[in-house]
């Protein structure tokens, strides 16, 4: 159980992780999650038997990064293998997984590779069922993430135009901001602005600033919509922001739909945790539900809009959104930044997407 703050939310310990990659002499060790560390549980001729796949690697800080690579890849053949056996299937020759696939920076040396395998008797049935990451071995997977290079002068650029427009915009709407936290306070009781944990870049907590839209006791009022609880078939077919959520207020619905709640936003933007433009922060309880190549959006800053939010917004699935962000990720550019930004003025007057 994760302790809350005082809006009800969970708060997440920070994590401090080692940023030197092995300085001679050095004995760093650090542990590192692969990125399929689910249990599948399968049919085995009438037991139920349990193939789990966690693997632990330990950094040592020797250079003996192709020994380690050999023994982490035998190691991930060796349960693929199991799993096939288990399930009845043929042998079936795998590619070699690529740094990315296991969730490991490729400067990382890796010495030592455990895959645990524990097999269980006992009635079953022929289900399948699986069991995914926790969110303390989500979001290390988050800060191991890596994405295609870009020089120095697109960051340099990237925060320039940043600083600038957030303190401009901050500056023209400062009586607008002020004018709506009156009119929350209002319309229903509790703080105008809300705070959430979200995670950024590199698997960071950090407090997501907003102005509140819902009800101060939601989470009361509506405990099954803050379970986190879903299937493989829930996943794929979700869309993560409801048309007609209960839990808004009469202002809170006008503000989504205009937007307007993002302006405090700004504030993460100008103390660097944000950018402008970057992957829509997520919140740690939905890390698990991530795929493998979908935790490249935390290598870079998440962002107030970004490709989804100009590509659909609300009526995109919870996948097509990943998607998006991961096609940012991997093709962002001083050009497509830009380009997003101005989408984004006309996508918010005509309230594209917005509920």
């Amino acid at each position: 159980m994760f302790p809350t703050n005082s809006d009800g939310n969970k708060a997440f310990p920070s994590i401090t992780r080692e940023r030197s990659v092995n300085p001679q002499g050095a004995r760093a060790r650090r542990l590192v999650l692969a990125a399929d560390c689910h249990y599948e549980w399968c049919s085995t001729g009438g037991a139920f038997g349990q193939v789990g796949q966690i693997a632990l690697a330990r950094e040592v800080g020797d250079g003996r990064r192709q020994r380690g690579s050999q023994v982490r890849d035998s190691a991930r053949g060796r349960a693929h293998a199991s799993l096939d056996a288990a399930r009845g299937k043929p042998k079936v020759e795998r590619e070699t997984p690529s740094a990315i696939d296991v969730g490991v920076r490729p400067d990382v040396d890796i010495d030592l590779v455990e895959i645990e395998r524990t097999e269980a008797a006992g009635a079953g049935t022929s289900a399948t069922v699986a069991r995914r990451c926790s969110v303390e071995e989500a979001l290390e997977l988050a800060s191991l993430a890596t994405a295609p290079r870009r020089s120095r002068g697109y960051h340099l650029f990237k925060r320039l135009y940043d600083v600038v427009v957030a303190v401009v915009a901050l500056v023209v709407f400062s009586p607008v901001i002020a004018l709506l936290a009156i009119v929350i306070r209002l319309d229903s009781r509790g703080s105008p602005f809300f705070r959430q944990t979200r995670v950024g870049r590199n698997g960071e907590l950090f407090w997501f600033y907003k102005f509140r839209t819902m009800h101060v006791d939601a989470r009361e009022r509506f405990p099954d919509l803050y379970a986190y609880d879903y299937s493989d078939d829930d996943i794929a077919n979700m869309f993560f922001k409801l048309p007609f959520d209960p839990r808004n207020t009469r202002v809170g619905k006008w503000l989504r739909r205009t937007s307007l709640d993002e302006l405090p936003n700004l504030v993460n933007v100008l103390n660097g945790r944000m950018s402008l433009v970057g992957p829509r922060p997520e919140i740690p309880e939905m890390l698990p539900y991530y795929e493998p190549d979908q935790y490249c959006k935390f290598a870079v800053k998440p962002g107030v809009t970004g490709l989804a939010q100009v590509s659909g917004r609300n009526i995109l699935r919870f996948v097509e959104t990943n998607a998006h962000d991961v096609e940012y990720v991997e093709t962002r550019s001083t050009r497509t930044d830009l380009r997003i930004l101005f989408r984004t003025v006309g996508t918010v007057i005509l309230m594209v997407g917005a509920h």
